[in-house]
This record gives structure tokens, sequence and C-alpha cells, in this order.
């Protein structure tokens, strides 16, 4: 049979390839959940630019400059971005009141342990971002609270695992995330 050490080394093994399996588990579920927020995000910009294409309302009016996203890294708001209305075509984020959940508006809260944690305005860091969709057409517009480009990239970081997603928008309304 098996001496006592023998058998104290088996169950030592055995436990070493359970804690393995689990903490691969669980980096694995992490990177799926960022994968899910990447398309997730992705999918909540086209329904911004379907939005101001099908002239949804806000507040039973359509709004004078479409619709659009903000985002921000600044401390408190990293956690979270906002679809709004651009009710007064000034092509920029006036909170709260373009985005008032009653009437349109929606503040997307990302999961545990994931952030917004780079906005790139071309290749410029900034601290926040507005993606708008400017109805008829409609003409995108990427607006840093100073000045328009054309072309920004979002990074979502999962801070456990310190793994990102990039999400890249264009001027010409090309939304792309990346695999």
């Amino acid at each position: 049979g098996f001496t006592m050490i023998e058998l104290l080394v088996s169950v030592a093994i055995i436990a070493m390839l359970i804690g393995s399996f689990v903490v691969n588990y669980r980096g694995g579920s992490r990177n799926s959940e960022l994968a899910l927020t990447s398309q997730k995000t992705v999918s909540d910009l086209r329904f911004v630019q379907n939005s101001t294409l099908g002239s949804s309302r806000y507040n039973g009016l359509v709004p004078k400059g479409g619709w659009g996203i903000h985002f921000s890294k600044v401390a408190g708001s990293e956690t979270y971005y906002t679809i709004f209305a651009d009710i007064d075509g000034d092509k920029n984020y006036d909170a709260p009141g373009e985005s008032l959940q009653s009437f349109g508006g929606l503040r997307v809260d990302l999961p545990a342990d994931t952030i917004v944690s780079e906005l790139l305005f071309n290749v410029t860091p900034k601290n926040s971002l507005d993606i708008i969709f400017v109805p008829p057409d409609p003409e995108t517009i990427i607006w840093d609270g100073f000045a328009t480009t054309t072309s920004a990239t979002i990074r979502l970081t999962q801070t456990l695992t310190n793994t990102n997603k990039d999400i890249t928008v264009n001027f010409f309304g090309m939304i792309e995330g990346q695999q």
C-alpha cells in the first residue's frame, strides 16, 4: 500500500492542480466578461447611430444635434458611459439634462473591475470624449470639449487581469471593436 508520505505528496499534487484550474478559470471568465463589455459598447455606439438615423425622440422631440455617447476617465466616472441626446445641438454632452432615463438617455455601468482606462483623440490622450451622430446623414462628430478629430479609441481595461479591449470610431461613422 501507500505510505503516509506518498499519500501526502499525492494530495498536495491534486490540490495544486485544482488551485491552478480555479485561477485559470477565473482569469478566463474575466477576459470573457471584458470581451462581452467591449461588444456591448460597440453595440451601444451603433444603437446611438441608428437612433439618429431613425429620428428617435427625447422628451417627445427629435434632438437637434442627434444622439451621442459620453465617455470619461475622470476618477469616479471611468466605471460607466452615458447615452445622451444633444437637444441643443452644441455637439457636446450637457449633463444631466440630456441624459435623463425617463426621456431616453441612459447611464451604462461597466462590470465590476472594468474601467474606461484610456481615451485617445487620434493618438492624444484625453480625459473625456463625446461621440455624436448628427442628422440627417448622420455626420459623426468626435469631440473632446475643445476640438473635433477624425478618429478616437476607447480602451476598456479589466483591472484584475490587466487586459484591454480597444474600440475605435472614425469620422465616417465606422465603429470597430478589437477581437
